[in-house]
């Protein structure tokens, strides 16, 4: 079926998906730091409501594992990942954590900018993506979750997206998104996992892992990819939508 490859289990092949996994994709940004150490630095904040485990998050804050960071409506922050040059846009009403590897968003918009080949891991309510260069560009994307819908918009280089409960990977090239919905209550979906790899090689981006296992049947999450021109600061984003890619429902 076209946009769906079979993944061939040879060993390379298969530790390569290993390493696209949920599990791996939590396992790259500390892969080597103590569970005491720091984590990540705020270095730049507007308005008087940031957050920091219920108390003003202030610039120059430390942040560590499991602290909760959370803006209100007029407020924004800039944080840096420790040891990087890596750095985390968090825009007004975003609350996220800081999870054991990357950070964990749940709910708001964040944007990720990388520096040089590094990668960075982003949890959300029912997903996981992964920000990577590509054809020599750093890696950057926009990530925003509202209740049960969710959207990835790479920016530069790529993004690599597993849905909970499914082990297809999804790769969003740069300049376009992907559109999520976790309909766990069944208003949208059809009870299948919905989605469809949109992982096709190309000249700019590395190829990714490919998968031939069949959908649950549980899984009412789908995703679509579209092509999108991204513009905007980092703390404005514009989106044109435009052509859809072909995207249908997995048959069993």
């Amino acid at each position: 079926m076209d946009g769906i490859f079979a993944l061939q289990y040879s060993p390379l092949r298969f530790s390569l998906y290993l390493f696209f996994s949920s599990a791996a994709l939590e396992q790259r940004a500390f892969s080597a730091t103590p569970a005491s150490a720091p984590r990540a630095f705020a270095t730049a904040i507007t308005g008087a409501n940031a957050q920091l485990n219920g108390a003003r998050l202030i610039p120059g804050a430390t942040l560590f594992l499991g602290d909760v960071v959370k803006l209100g409506l007029d407020s924004s922050a800039a944080v840096q990942i420790s040891g990087k040059n890596d750095q985390v846009i968090i825009t007004p009403g975003t609350e996220l954590v800081i999870a054991p590897e990357g950070i964990r968003l749940r709910t708001g918009r964040i944007r990720v900018r990388l520096a040089g080949a590094d990668t960075f891991p982003v949890a959300g309510p029912f997903f996981h993506v992964n920000v990577a260069a590509s054809g020599g560009n750093s890696g950057s994307a926009e990530i925003f979750v509202s209740g049960k819908s969710a959207e990835v918009a790479a920016v530069t280089g790529v993004a690599d997206i597993l849905m909970d409960g499914s082990d297809a990977l999804h790769r969003v090239d740069a300049g376009k998104i992907a559109m999520m919905d976790d309909a766990a209550n069944g208003e949208m979906g059809s009870g299948k996992d919905g989605s469809l790899s949109a992982a096709e090689p190309n000249s700019s981006s590395p190829a990714a892992p490919q998968s031939n296992s069949a959908p649950s049947g549980k899984s009412r999450k789908t995703i679509y990819i579209i092509s999108a021109a991204v513009g905007g600061a980092a703390l404005g984003v514009g989106l044109w939508l435009s052509t859809q890619e072909t995207v249908s429902p997995i048959l069993p």
